[in-house]
């Protein structure tokens, strides 16, 4: 009895899916628990630069990849529902469906649900990087601004994480 070999294209497009969410899982985290918390400990204002320097980092790399995972599970669903009997699907079906749907939900999230902490962070960036006379006192963000900020991220991440 032979065995059943997958398809080149198929076993590739599996390894891009896995490839791709494993390095946007990896991205995210990094962003969360290796950037941000050593950023608190510089002044105001090269945080916030830091910061914004940072999002910009992200927000034009991991699109991309999440498309690239997305698009690589679309096909993995159309494979396998193309290999079985009736065109039926079948539970990988529905698992690369939901992976194609969940890969890329960063970027709405990032766009929608943080767009209040983002908005606060890029108008202190905004404001630390304008020259002229702005005062010291309106330049300083306060510890419980941060710490608001903080509680925001991390009720979100907490939230994220419970879905």
């Amino acid at each position: 009895m032979a065995d059943y070999q997958m398809p080149v294209l198929f076993r590739t497009a599996q390894v891009v899916g896995i490839t791709s969410s494993a390095f946007l899982a990896g991205s995210i985290a990094t962003f969360s628990f290796a950037l941000i918390p050593p950023l608190e400990l510089g002044p105001a204002p090269l945080l916030a630069r830091q910061w914004r320097l940072g999002y910009h980092i992200g927000s034009s790399v991991n699109p991309p990849i999440a498309v690239l995972g997305a698009a690589s599970f679309v096909y993995l669903s159309w494979a396998e529902s193309q290999s079985t009997l009736g065109n039926v699907f079948t539970t990988a079906n529905y698992f690369y469906f939901a992976a194609a749907a969940l890969v890329p939900a960063i970027v709405p999230y990032t766009l929608i649900a943080m767009k209040g902490i983002n908005g606060k962070l890029f108008a202190k960036a905004a404001m630390f990087s304008q020259e002229g006379d702005v005062d010291e006192k309106a330049r300083e963000i306060s510890n419980d601004e941060v710490d608001g900020i903080h509680e925001q991220e991390f009720g979100a991440w907490v939230w994220r994480e419970l879905l």
